[in-house]
């Protein structure tokens, strides 16, 4: 078991849609979770209203994207050496 600490008093809309907890509606201030046997802490640290637009998240011109199988056997390689 786990706990995810959350609000539903900032205005966004489906905030979560790219963390492991889509259903839930409010922003996610804290949550801890163990995958790949790596122990993950995400906690929001501040707060700010800021405006934004499409061209905040730009990927770098050597950005590779990867697919899921991918990534599980990067993550098992690093479990071959302990990391």
């Amino acid at each position: 078991s786990y706990n995810i600490y959350y609000t539903d008093e900032l205005e966004s809309k489906d905030p979560n849609w790219f963390t492991p907890f889509p259903q839930i509606k409010g922003v996610i201030l804290e949550y801890q979770m163990v995958q790949y046997n790596f122990l993950m802490k995400v906690k929001a640290r501040k707060i700010e209203t800021i405006a934004s637009d499409s061209l905040s998240f730009k990927f770098s011109s050597d950005f590779q994207r990867i697919d899921k199988e991918e990534l599980d056997r990067n993550h098992a390689t690093f479990e071959q050496f302990g990391i």
